[in-house]
């Protein structure tokens, strides 16, 4: 009697881990606009190597993945950071796949749409609709060179203004935060507007390069 009683419970034991679901990620929707002039790129983390972590997008058309190595000498451990790069507006089919469980992404990849309405540097004004057609001017480095430059900028409806950044080259880090002013001290540099859709609660990136 009891050795058929420890057989039902082990059987039931069993058919209850068979049952379990594997655990999913919580998942929320999220949007993301893309550049119409230079590649977007979102990060995903660094996972190191034990986590087994994946990132499987179904079509390579929508989006791909990039992997950089890092190591224990840089990093304390052996890993990966992990980026998506979109090819074009839709809604992607990511698949994130860890030895915790998985999770379809709900992302959705925006075309890029221009925020401002005018904005004005020092005392130059510059008219909302040059950033009508891509999301990055440019203007002379010559011309604003070392001047302390203060920033406004006036959202279009549904806008605001989330930080200003800047850098020595667009793209490229570290990108420092600033407060309302900007000084050019470098040909090349860029200063970054970093806009934000109020409904979607998202980003949008805006660049003036000083060339």
């Amino acid at each position: 009697m009891k050795k058929n009683l420890k057989k039902a419970v082990v059987l039931l034991l069993a058919l209850v881990m068979a049952l379990t679901p594997v655990q999913a990620f919580a998942v929320e929707k999220r949007y993301f606009y893309l550049s119409n002039t230079s590649q977007t790129r979102i990060s995903m983390g660094a996972h190191d190597l034990d986590t087994n972590y994946q990132v499987i997008v179904a079509n390579k058309k929508s989006a791909t993945v990039q992997k950089v190595r890092y190591t224990v000498e840089d990093h304390g451990s052996d890993g990966y950071y992990y980026y998506l790069l979109p090819k074009k507006p839709g809604k992607p089919k990511i698949t994130i796949k860890t030895t915790e469980g998985s999770g379809l992404l709900n992302w959705q990849f925006l075309k890029y749409k221009n925020p401002i309405s005018s904005l004005k540097l020092g005392s130059t004004t510059i008219k909302g609709s040059k950033f009508d057609k891509k999301d990055c001017i440019t203007l002379s480095y010559k011309k604003y060179a070392n001047k302390n430059l203060k920033i406004k900028v006036v959202p279009k409806k549904g806008w605001g203004v989330n930080c200003y950044m800047s850098s020595e080259k667009r793209d490229q880090n570290p990108y420092m935060e600033l407060a309302d002013s900007f000084r050019p001290t470098k040909k090349g540099c860029n200063l970054r507007i970093e806009m934000w859709d109020k409904k979607r609660n998202t980003k949008e990136n805006v660049d003036i390069i000083f060339k």
